[in-house]
């Protein structure tokens, strides 16, 4: 009875260790230093609820380009940077996309890229950094921007838009 409580410990000390390093998400010791910045998506001045809001960096030999995250209830994203609140200082496209599952409309042509069930409720416009017109400026400190996404619409999305290799927020 005893040996049994004793490798029954073991286990569980052994299982703790192994376990405890899983998920640990360390800082990169070259991630830029970070600035709180959130973005107050509305569509026709209402809350863009759900969406995937995502922030390009214009310089292109940024190594951590991409920031972002979905909105919640009010319309607002706290952007996070590979997983950590804030974004870097520098100008930025902002890309916007709210994807559906939903019937595809009447007379749309299938294509290797679409995706027959999910309908995209922001202009395609707003799809990559490449087509939006949206930008901001991060600075140091606090940030806060309001954006409108224009009319909701409702069009197939076409999976393998983005053309940005980095990593994603």
């Amino acid at each position: 009875m005893r040996l049994n409580r004793y490798f029954l410990s073991l286990t569980i000390a052994l299982a703790i260790s192994v376990f405890h390093g899983c998920g640990d998400k360390s800082r990169p010791v070259d991630l830029p230093k970070l600035h709180q910045a959130k973005i107050v998506s509305t569509q026709d001045g209402t809350p863009l609820v759900g969406a995937r809001v995502e922030i390009y960096c214009t310089d292109t030999s940024a190594k951590y380009r991409v920031s972002g995250g979905i909105t919640d209830e009010s319309g607002v994203v706290a952007l996070r940077t590979y997983g950590f609140n804030g974004a870097p200082v520098g100008k930025y496209k902002v890309t916007a996309l709210n994807i559906i599952k939903g019937e595809l409309p009447p007379g749309t042509k299938l294509s290797r890229f679409n995706q027959p069930d999910k309908l995209n409720l922001v202009d395609k416009k707003y799809s990559t950094e490449q087509l939006s017109d949206q930008e901001i400026e991060i600075v140091a400190g606090r940030n806060e921007f309001k954006i409108d996404f224009g009319a909701p619409v409702r069009y197939v999305h076409e999976a393998g838009v983005r053309s940005s290799p980095n990593k994603r927020p």
